[in-house]
């Protein structure tokens, strides 16, 4: 699964998640949090929607699934 869709800007926020002691996780538990946003935010069809954080699992991972639990 790429997670890319037509309209929306995906940049990988993951490293400054894990970077933050407030959210305990580490590169190696399997959790990825990508940013999307409108690429272009004039368009009218955009203009109600904002940009968003999805958190994407690895339920392989099981140190990461409980973190991801406990979030």
């Amino acid at each position: 699964m790429g997670g890319n869709f037509a309209g929306w800007v995906k940049t990988d926020l993951t490293n400054e998640f894990v970077k933050d002691q407030r959210y305990g996780i580490s590169s190696a538990d399997g959790i990825r949090v990508r940013n999307y946003k409108p690429a272009d935010p004039n368009d009218p069809y955009y203009a109600n929607k904002k940009e968003i954080n999805v958190f994407v699992l690895s339920v392989d991972n099981t140190n990461g699934y409980e973190k991801f639990i406990n979030f």
